[in-house]
């Protein structure tokens, strides 16, 4: 996970991906695991999104990471 980092946490405007790749894509699920937003970005636009926990999977073409974040 040294390879990519997100912040801040808890968000309430957007999320930033920090990472040394330069392509990544991202998914956002929410408490349910219902997929809320996805892209080809490394900020994540969260003010359309509830309050509430929510898991970003961020892929790129060597590995999948899996975050967890609040959404204030």
């Amino acid at each position: 996970k040294e390879s990519v980092n997100i912040y801040p946490n808890p968000v309430q405007d957007y999320l930033t991906i920090e990472t040394v790749f330069s392509t990544i894509s991202y998914q956002v699920f929410n408490s349910v695991g219902q997929l809320v937003k996805q892209g080809i970005t490394k900020q994540v636009g969260c003010s359309n999104l509830q309050r509430g926990v929510y898991t970003i999977r961020i892929l790129n073409n060597e590995e999948g990471l899996i975050f967890k974040f609040i959404k204030k």
